[in-house]
């Protein structure tokens, strides 16, 4: 049951944002999170993030410390991005996230993640906010927002149905990580390290096989290996933008619509891609098994297609000339990464061109690959499938989540 219409202020001790000098850079230190951290799936990531020393940490006041319980909430860019923070590590933040405290007399910290997850508050935020490429909504816009809250009990009710599906996803992306290390595990066995199996079953490296040099590759190889570049094993389709005006919402619905790929943006929610717009008028197309890699930006983030979506200019698609080599190349893009943020060139921001391609280079055995293939392409499928069951139960969520809140749908005892 609903119960009362309050103001998100009225709902909280309070609503801060980052600190907004920045704060000198070190190594190691406390985590100093941005925007760039949030991901699609409503997590901080860690990696290449920033840190600041414990004397600026503790010199901080404390409603600009987050604790367990506080939500984060994206202000600036990747608008409208909650978090939920549940342990009690320490982290400081940029001026463009929100933290929000809640007044656990009034909400559960949960029950306000997920109204602020709610593609209604989106939408109702979205409403404040000013700037056309960069969405901005000001704090006391935020606080001043009108929510409608339920009781305690029907908080709790909502929470427990809503976080049960969480919890399946977060159990699926367990799942998925460990097969990934699994693939990471073989491929480095084979392919870096070339242990993949001789003749006689045995690891070929060890076992003394022949190695030869390779002189575009600077290292020794197996001797009926070859450097190979990917474009031999791929085709390449490079994105192009549509016009701004037909860069649209995700949460619009029209058959004419596809799902729109901007580039490292929609590549932050795991294994496929997680499109954060739509569009009605697309340029360049990715399609189902394709491999996306970020070129502009940031560089080298890599996810899998399993539809056909809009390519943006700072995306570009690998498509597998033959589907037993699809793990293959997956793997082999991952490897390429770090030579990819390398080799990219630019001042203002950094891009990868069609020259830079030709630098793909990689030891390649076509019988080895294909009994890699063989022998993987099974678990990059479950890979994609558990990815997808994740999706559909995110759709899943948000599909609930509204009616839940807006009190359209209720939770018997």
């Amino acid at each position: 049951m609903i119960y009362k219409k309050l103001k998100l202020r009225e709902c909280c001790l309070s609503i801060s944002d980052g600190d907004h000098q920045p704060p000198p850079k070190q190594e190691k230190g406390i985590p100093f999170i941005t925007i760039s951290n949030f991901d699609n799936t409503n997590n901080i990531l860690f990696s290449n993030c920033m840190y600041v020393s414990e004397q600026y940490y503790e010199a901080l006041p404390s409603i600009k410390k987050a604790q367990k319980g506080d939500i984060l909430y994206s202000v600036v860019g990747s608008f409208g991005i909650p978090i939920l923070i549940t342990d009690d590590d320490k982290f400081v933040f940029q001026r463009h996230i929100a933290i929000l405290r809640p007044n656990r007399e009034i909400v559960l910290p949960e029950y306000l993640y997920y109204l602020l997850l709610n593609s209604d508050f989106y939408r109702l935020a979205d409403k404040y906010a000013i700037g056309a490429a960069q969405r901005t909504i000001s704090l006391e816009s935020l606080r001043n927002i009108e929510v409608n809250i339920h009781t305690m009990d029907d908080q709790i009710k909502i929470v427990n149905q809503l976080s049960a599906i969480d919890r399946k996803i977060m159990n699926n992306r367990t799942i998925n990580d460990n097969l990934l290390n699994q693939l990471k595990t073989l491929y480095d066995y084979w392919f870096i390290q070339f242990e993949f199996p001789d003749e006689n079953g045995n690891p070929y490296n060890s076992s003394g096989g022949e190695m030869v040099w390779n002189e575009k590759l600077k290292r020794n190889i197996p001797t009926e290996w070859i450097c190979q570049n990917i474009k031999e094993i791929t085709s390449i389709t490079w994105g192009q933008c549509p016009d701004g005006r037909n860069i649209l919402s995700k949460f619009i619905h029209s058959d004419n619509l596809l799902d729109y790929c901007s580039g490292a943006g929609d590549m932050k929610g795991g294994f496929l891609v997680d499109c954060q717009a739509k569009t009605d008028k697309s340029k360049r197309f990715a399609h189902n098994d394709d491999i996306l890699v970020s070129v502009a930006g940031k560089i080298g983030d890599i996810c899998v297609v399993d539809h056909t979506i809009s390519l943006g200019r700072a995306a570009m698609a690998f498509s597998a000339n033959s589907h037993n080599e699809l793990t293959y190349i997956y793997m082999t893009l991952l490897t390429l990464n770090k030579k990819m943020t390398t080799i990219s060139t630019g001042s203002i921001q950094k891009v990868i061109n069609n020259d830079h391609i030709n630098e793909f280079n990689f030891p390649y055995n076509k019988e080895i690959v294909s009994r890699f293939g063989k022998l993987t392409l099974n678990i990059f499928h479950e890979l994609k499938q558990i990815a997808i069951e994740n999706k559909q139960l995110i759709q899943l969520r948000d599909w609930l989540l509204p009616m839940l809140m807006n009190g359209q749908a209720t939770i018997d005892d």
